[in-house]
C-alpha cells in the first residue's frame, strides 16, 4: 500500500474517532461515537414517562445562532429606547430587554420528536448530525407563558379549548403593546398570530406549554413600512422565543 493511501486512512480514521454525537435527555446525558436516530437516543427513555410528544423538544446546545438573535433585539430595543420621548416606551423596552436577559437559548432542530412514529417513519427518524444537543422531554404541561409586551412575565395555567384572548384578561399591556393581536408560539414550535381584538378575534387555542407573545403596536406612520424597526421587533421576538428553553 502506498504511503499516500496509508495517510489518507489514517486521516479518514482520525476523522472518525473525533465525530461524536452527545445528547442530554433532560437531565441524563450520553454520548454517542456514531450518529444515533432519534429513535435510538429516545429508546432508553420512552417508556419511562406519559411523556406528551408534541412537547418533546430537541435543540443544539453548540450553536451560537440564538445568541446573536438575542444581541440582535437587544440592540434594537437600545435604538428604540433612544428614539422615543415617551417615558412609559423607554420603561417597556428596558423591561423586555432585561426578560430576554434570563432566556435560556439553545437553537431548535425543526423536527416532530415521537418515538413510535420515529419506528415507523423514516423522515421522524433521522441521524443527528455531530454535535451537542439537549432533548427535552416533558409530561403534559399545565401551563402556557406569557411575554412580550405585558407588565408582569411568566406561567399561567392552560385553559383547554379556550381562544388565547383569555389569557390576557387579567395582563397589563404596556404603552407600546397591540392590543389586537399577538404570537402564539405553540409547543411544537409553529408560530401563529391571533387577532385578539373584537373585530378580527379568532378562536386559536394555544398548546399546552405554549408561550403568548404579546407583539408591539407600529407607530401609524410605518404601518406601511415593511422594515420598520417595530416590525423588526416583532419578527424577531418571535424567531428568539422559538428558541427559547422552557422547564
Amino acid at each position: 500500500m502506498s504511503k499516500v493511501s496509508l495517510l489518507l486512512l489514517a486521516l479518514i480514521f482520525v476523522i472518525n474517532a473525533n465525530a461524536a454525537v452527545t445528547v442530554t435527555v433532560n437531565t441524563d446525558t450520553r454520548r454517542y461515537d456514531t450518529n444515533p436516530r432519534i429513535s435510538e437516543v429516545l429508546q432508553p427513555y420512552a417508556l419511562q414517562q406519559p411523556w406528551y410528544w408534541p412537547a418533546a423538544t430537541l435543540y443544539r446546545t453548540d450553536s451560537n445562532k440564538p445568541e446573536q438573535l438575542r444581541q440582535r433585539v437587544l440592540q434594537l430595543l437600545n435604538t428604540l429606547g433612544q428614539q422615543t420621548s415617551d417615558l412609559g416606551l423607554r420603561e417597556t423596552y428596558a423591561s423586555l430587554g432585561t426578560e430576554l436577559l434570563s432566556w435560556q437559548l439553545a437553537e431548535r432542530v425543526v423536527l416532530a420528536i415521537d418515538y413510535d412514529a420515529a419506528r415507523v417513519k423514516p423522515e421522524l427518524n433521522p441521524r443527528l448530525d455531530d454535535g451537542e444537543y439537549l432533548l427535552q422531554l416533558k409530561l403534559r404541561p399545565e401551563q402556557v407563558y406569557l411575554t412580550g409586551g405585558i407588565a408582569q412575565f411568566g406561567a399561567v395555567p392552560h385553559k383547554a379549548g379556550a381562544p388565547v384572548k383569555e389569557y390576557l384578561a387579567s395582563a397589563k399591556l404596556l404603552n407600546g403593546a397591540d392590543s389586537s393581536q399577538l404570537a402564539v408560539v405553540q409547543t411544537n414550535g409553529q408560530v401563529q398570530i391571533a387577532g385578539v381584538s373584537y373585530w378580527n378575534l379568532e378562536q386559536i387555542e394555544a398548546m399546552p406549554g405554549a408561550q403568548l407573545l404579546v407583539l408591539f403596536a407600529p407607530p401609524l406612520l410605518d404601518r406601511l413600512t415593511a422594515d420598520s424597526n417595530i416590525t423588526q421587533l416583532n419578527t424577531l421576538l418571535q424567531q428568539l422565543a422559538v428558541y427559547r428553553i422552557l422547564p
